[in-house]
């Protein structure tokens, strides 16, 4: 899976995380420390058939609930 971070305003500060499924079955990867401010994420598989949503406020949020796009 691939994770996409967009930052609001900086298109320099956007990142792009593959996810590998781990031992426990969900799916991980690592991230630098992340600007204060609010994100846009976009999960997909690498194909790009399928996405999900959601945004992050940092440091505010601490859940992120995802949701289907369309």
């Amino acid at each position: 899976l691939r994770l996409k971070l967009l930052h609001p305003t900086r298109a320099d500060m956007d990142r792009v995380v593959t996810l590998a499924q781990g031992a426990s079955g969900y799916y991980e990867g690592q991230v630098k420390a992340l600007e204060a401010t609010r994100w846009r994420l976009i999960l997909e598989d690498a194909d790009s058939s399928w996405r999900l949503t959601g945004k992050l406020h940092l440091p505010k949020d601490n859940v992120v609930t995802l949701q289907v796009n369309g």
